[in-house]
């Protein structure tokens, strides 16, 4: 009985991909090469409100993919230089691609400290745009009477590091600047005056949309409905760059394991930005060390396969991706 459309920005999730499946709507936009030419901030929160005007009354699920936040850091004027020192850039306008990163990875590329300060500022520059952004999309969902009753979530799919622990960018360790990234839901009118703040996870997003649409939770699904009561764990597996990680998380620390050479790290609670880290299993939680044994280690297979054209294939590899 939903109204459904979905406005993506990232080749990932192009309609091969198979994420298309039950939208009426799957308004896909992709980018240039090393990102550069996606559909912005602005332009996305305007097609997702014209299409909302269209379907007047009608319950909605709406799903807004916005990719500003992200590699190359360039976001417009004035958010460009609202963080740089002095307002003057030390990095150029588009750096950053995919070719770039790997240079810096392998130490054929290496910035200054401000070098690396300008590059902290053009993101928060992105994210300050993003804001923004999501301030129309509220302003316009208020203006059509449906930001009362609607049920908002905001979650991010990675964070990025700026050499927190010696690397750059994101895809290759499982440390907080990575792991912990936005996830803020509010709730429909009537639950005004309450706000709950504890451990929540990316799977827990689904069971909670389900509830508060008044659907049954379906059996198996992971996660559960965010409300008074975090979670006691959260968990990552896998990564882009650095194999086969796993990471569990709960109020006694963190603990990291790189299942591909055995290598357990372990950091305590009062360690917040995980830089104390302890080797072995000893002075580990038992209960995280319990859990990540208990983590499946075989491959998930996909349900089919999709074939990719030659021009995708492209694309990713421009993207580094794929090599």
């Amino acid at each position: 009985g939903y109204r459904t459309a979905a406005f993506i920005n990232v080749l990932w999730c192009a309609p091969v991909s198979g994420l298309d499946r039950g939208f009426e709507n799957y308004d896909f936009r992709t980018s240039d090469e090393s990102n550069v030419g996606q559909r912005n901030a602005a332009q996305t929160t305007a097609a997702a409100l014209d299409w909302l005007r269209a379907a007047g009354d009608d319950p909605v699920f709406m799903v807004l993919h916005y990719f500003d936040p992200h590699l190359t850091y360039d976001p417009p004027a004035p958010f460009d230089t609202m963080f740089e020192e002095q307002g003057r850039p030390r990095v150029p306008p588009g750096f950053g691609s995919a070719a770039q990163v790997f240079r810096i990875r392998r130490g054929e590329i290496r910035l200054g400290p401000a070098e690396r300060r300008s590059l902290i500022a053009r993101y928060d520059g992105e994210l300050r745009y993003m804001d923004e952004q999501f301030g129309q999309l509220r302003r316009g969902l208020e203006e059509a009477g449906r930001w009362d009753d609607a049920l908002v979530v905001v979650v991010g799919d990675h964070g990025e590091e700026f050499w927190d622990h010696g690397g750059f960018e994101h895809g290759h360790s499982h440390h907080r600047e990575l792991m912990r990234v936005p996830l803020i839901v509010k709730r429909p009118a009537g639950a005004r005056g309450e706000v709950f703040d504890g451990r929540v996870r990316q799977i827990d997003v689904a069971p909670t949309v389900f509830d508060f649409a008044g659907l049954s939770v379906p059996t198996g699904l992971p996660g559960r409905v965010l409300g008074p009561e975090g979670s006691r764990f959260a968990v990552g597996e896998g990564s882009l760059w650095a194999g086969d990680l796993v990471s569990a998380r709960s109020d006694a620390g963190t603990l990291i394991l790189d299942r591909g050479s055995g290598e357990l790290v372990y950091f305590d609670s009062g360690d917040s930005f995980e830089h104390d880290g302890r080797r072995g299993e000893e002075g580990a939680d038992p209960e995280l060390l319990r859990l990540l044994r208990a983590l499946p280690t075989a491959p998930v297979s996909p349900a089919e396969e999709r074939e990719l054209t030659e021009e995708q294939l492209e694309q990713l590899r421009s993207l580094g991706y794929i090599q």
